[in-house]
């Protein structure tokens, strides 16, 4: 029974933090499920069982395959490329090229800026 009570509590805790690294809120995934933030907030804390279906849903919203909510998966990783994604999501959104330019030549700098202070 503990083993039970343990892999809710690894599934809810590897949602939360996916959920977090996608910058989503409780309350916008759990209106996406239509269900309370309450209900997801039991789900994240392992206090509710998750149906395979409701897990195959929150994976499928949160663009993470299902396997990556069990034991053995490592997605401690992805939190990197999630915000690579979220990054290209957002500079593919912006219409105005020079703008674009301005926020390259940024990256740039700030990218070599972290590189040398790394060194």
């Amino acid at each position: 029974m503990s083993s039970t009570v343990n892999i809710n509590e690894y599934t809810g805790k590897a949602i939360r933090e996916i959920r977090q690294s996608k910058n989503m809120t409780l309350n916008e995934l759990a209106h996406s499920l239509n269900i309370s933030y309450q209900q997801l907030q039991k789900y994240e804390k392992g206090t509710n069982r998750l149906s395979i279906d409701k897990l195959y849903e929150i994976s499928n919203l949160l663009g993470i395959e299902i396997n990556n909510f069990f034991p053995g998966a490592d997605f401690s990783f992805m939190r990197d490329d999630i915000q690579k994604l979220q990054a290209a999501e957002h500079f593919a959104a912006i219409k105005d090229e020079e703008m674009k330019a301005i926020i390259l030549k940024l990256m740039g700098k700030l990218s070599s800026k972290l590189k040398d202070a790394s060194n």
